[in-house]
């Protein structure tokens, strides 16, 4: 029971008991549904270990590259692949363009076929998702 104050037409506070009936009660909780069992990275695994992995076709200077990279490592010496790969560049840099034709046709040939084998094929099936990331910031301290 709660007294409400009310001013009547006179101008004189009076006070009236009013009923209160109680809120009801909150609902029960409800179980929460169970956690699953594996992980989204686990998940993720499984899907992607389900489905073959297709390489991208090479271009024309991979093809040159795994042409010379066996010649220059063994006639030069070289240890290292970033020594090699460097010797390499620069060896493809001084070709002639009649010289570097030969390795774009490989490399559109390489391309054809691997559309004809994977017609529904991209670049961004290979990639994952990136889930975007939650930034929390730590409490400011006053000092």
């Amino acid at each position: 029971m709660v007294l409400v104050s009310v001013i009547d037409p006179s101008g004189q506070l009076s006070y009236w008991p009013v009923a209160v009936e109680p809120a009801p009660p909150p609902p029960p909780p409800t179980a929460a549904p169970p956690l699953p069992t594996t992980s989204r990275k686990r998940k993720h695994e499984d899907e992607a270990a389900s489905q073959p992995h297709i390489k991208k076709p090479r271009n024309a200077f991979m093809l040159f590259l795994n042409e010379q990279r066996p010649k220059v490592s063994a006639g030069k010496g070289m240890k290292g692949s970033a020594a090699v790969n460097a010797a390499v560049g620069q060896m493809w840099n001084s070709l002639s363009k009649e010289e570097q034709a030969r390795y774009y046709e490989e490399a559109e040939a390489e391309r054809l076929l691997h559309t004809m084998l994977y017609p529904g094929w991209s670049t961004a099936a290979n990639y994952g998702k990136k889930r975007k990331r939650v930034r929390t910031r730590a409490p400011a301290t006053t000092d």
